[in-house]
């Protein structure tokens, strides 16, 4: 089984990669020789990490939902807050959310590791409520 710092792991990698685009590497002084991407996100940005250059840039300046962003940031927090092992009853609120889901009914008791997997391996919205209230 995985463990759950790998799993946050893995989903920060993925969403990282789901945003931007990896250039092939090339020589020192010959990124202007480098095509231009096909990204087909609405926007990304790569940016060199060293000297914090844009090398690729598609509408970085367009606002945008924080979408998967959020969701990492409920599963960091959350960890920070309870342990793995809290068991958190689902809240009303947290059920029929809408977007994607795992179902979840009120009175449900969960375990935050176990709403953390629905979280960040289903994306479910309902578990990001029911943790956030829960929390």
């Amino acid at each position: 089984m995985f463990h759950l710092k790998s799993v946050l792991s893995l989903c920060i990698a993925l969403a990282l990669l789901t945003t931007a685009c990896v250039l092939p590497c090339h020589a020192v002084g010959t990124v202007s020789s480098i095509p231009s991407p096909t990204v087909s996100a609405k926007s990304a940005v790569l940016i060199e990490a060293q000297s914090g250059s844009v090398v690729y840039q598609k509408s970085a300046d367009l606002p945008l939902p924080m979408a998967s962003t959020t969701k990492i940031m409920t599963a960091l927090v959350a960890l920070e807050l309870c342990h793995k092992d809290t068991v958190i009853t689902v809240d009303p609120l947290a059920v029929g959310v809408e977007g994607s889901s795992v179902y979840l009914t009120a009175g449900e008791q969960w375990t935050l590791e176990q709403l953390l997997y629905a979280l960040l391996l289903e994306s479910a919205n309902d578990a990001a409520v029911a943790i956030a209230i829960g929390v």
